[in-house]
């Protein structure tokens, strides 16, 4: 609803290489992402607010892999 509000695109980008199902704690999981979202929802006023999704595998272990990026001002540099 605040992406449709504040009139700025959210983007998904998932890999179909995911399997449907995976072992995780759903519900930290969707706490998670939610304070990422809602982060860049904040100090985003144009354009969008990306969730984009990977399938890795780290030392033979399968894992997912989230990054959420934005149009928002950020945070400068020197700080």
């Amino acid at each position: 609803m605040k992406a449709k509000i504040r009139k700025i695109d959210l983007l998904t980008e998932i890999d179909e290489k995911i399997p449907a199902e995976f072992n995780t704690d759903p519900r930290r999981l969707t706490q998670i992402l939610m304070n990422l979202v809602g982060n860049a929802m904040k100090f985003t006023f144009k354009g969008y607010v990306k969730i984009k999704v990977e399938f890795l595998t780290i030392h033979e272990y399968p894992a997912i892999k989230f990054l959420v990026q934005d149009t928002g001002y950020g945070i400068k540099k020197e700080n």
